[in-house]
């Protein structure tokens, strides 16, 4: 990555802020390579190095362009102290004269109520993943309550009406009905479901799907983004605009922070911090395919594939609306044969690991073929 890519970055764009540190590891967690446990603070020095990198590289754009969103994430973003965040808003200050969304990832036992004071956040996603105690304590994550979330939506609520939230929710192979209604409960603005990726085992595929449909059926005010997927709209809200931006847009990202990634048109770049600063290295191409196989079997525009891969078409099947398509699951398994002579062998594995939740064993594709997406009339 060079400051060339900065000067000619979209007059549209996006900040990842990423914060690697987490109290400890849950046992679902897949980034744990790059991640430091046992913190319960960010240390200053951290957040110096940030602030720097901020102050060397932002110049470089063009100040006019917007920042559709800006993203903290991690790890745990929420470990951060209101101070510390004030201090990357200051360093941000100087080079951004518009952004669309601010939005933060928040372990809900690390809420800060002070984040409120700084009124900057637009967007809060809070890693709920279960209401169960137990299940909780087994996946070694701090649990929070029913009551206690409660408390902070409505804390949010009365001090940023406008504000929008987000709730994960983890599942294996069953997901939990319970804690989709005690979600929905609350009213946040979208219910994020999440299949536990990783290996699968014959009928895991199966049973995630069936999984989804039921909480389909169970958030009758949400509509499920681009039909089939485990995004749930709240009537009258919307989507992230960081995720709209990454996937739907496919936009330029500029990453900040040890273990972020930076998007530039077709390219990923992942940055590390060490003693002397930090560095990018290319991290993949192929970046607009990838996108593509990734949203491929819920929704893709047919602008996005006639672009990137107009072979592909003749598998595809048109959305009601006429300007969007998607891959039939019928069609999984002859789509796999077809790119597996045709694309790199990364690129084969970015769509099975997609449809079979993390796993990337073939002999699963016919399970997946053989469980159909619910189609709703209520999707987005």
């Amino acid at each position: 990555m060079n400051v060339d890519q900065l000067r000619n970055i979209f007059p549209k764009y996006a900040i990842y802020v990423n914060v690697p540190f987490c109290r400890r590891p849950c046992s679902f967690c897949h980034y744990k390579a790059n991640l430091t446990f046992g913190c319960s603070s960010v240390e200053s020095t951290y957040v110096e190095k940030l602030t720097k990198q901020i102050h060397e590289l932002l110049p470089f754009v063009d100040s006019k362009n917007t920042v559709e969103s800006l993203y903290f994430g991690g790890g745990t973003p929420s470990l951060l102290r209101p101070d510390q965040l004030e201090e990357i808003f200051e360093a941000l200050d100087h080079y951004i004269e518009e952004t669309n969304e601010v939005s933060m990832e928040v372990h809900p036992s690390g809420w800060n109520k002070k984040y409120l004071d700084l009124n900057r956040f637009t967007r809060y996603s809070f890693g709920v993943q279960t209401f169960n105690q137990r299940r909780s304590m087994e996946w070694r994550r701090e649990a929070t309550s029913f009551e206690e979330i409660g408390d902070i939506l409505s804390m949010i609520r009365a001090h940023t009406p406008e504000a929008q939230i987000n709730l994960d929710l983890l599942f294996e192979q069953t997901l939990d009905l319970q804690d989709v209604i005690c979600a929905a409960k609350l009213q946040p603005d979208s219910i994020t479901i999440y299949p536990k990726t990783g290996p699968k085992k014959a009928g895991d595929i199966l049973k995630i799907k069936q999984s989804i449909e039921a909480a389909n059926a169970n958030l009758e005010h949400y509509s499920p983004l681009n039909k089939g997927s485990f995004i749930f709209i709240k009537k009258g809200s919307s989507c992230s605009r960081y995720a709209n931006h990454e996937y739907e847009e496919v936009g330029d990202i500029i990453g900040f922070g040890h273990n972020s990634v930076t998007f530039l048109g077709d390219t990923a770049y992942l940055c590390s911090y060490d003693r002397d600063g930090y560095a990018y290295r290319r991290k993949f191409s192929n970046r607009y395919l990838r996108i593509l196989l990734q949203g491929i079997v819920t929704s893709v525009t047919y602008d996005r594939v006639k672009e990137i891969a107009p072979e592909i078409l003749d598998f595809l099947s048109p959305h009601e609306d006429g300007h969007t398509c998607y891959l039939p699951t019928e069609k999984i398994r002859s789509f796999y044969e077809y790119i597996q002579d045709r694309y790199p062998a990364d690129i084969v594995r970015t769509f099975s690991q997609t449809v079979l939740y993390g796993d990337d064993n073939p002999a699963l594709l016919k399970e997946a073929e053989n469980a159909p997406l619910f189609h709703s009339d209520r999707g987005n």
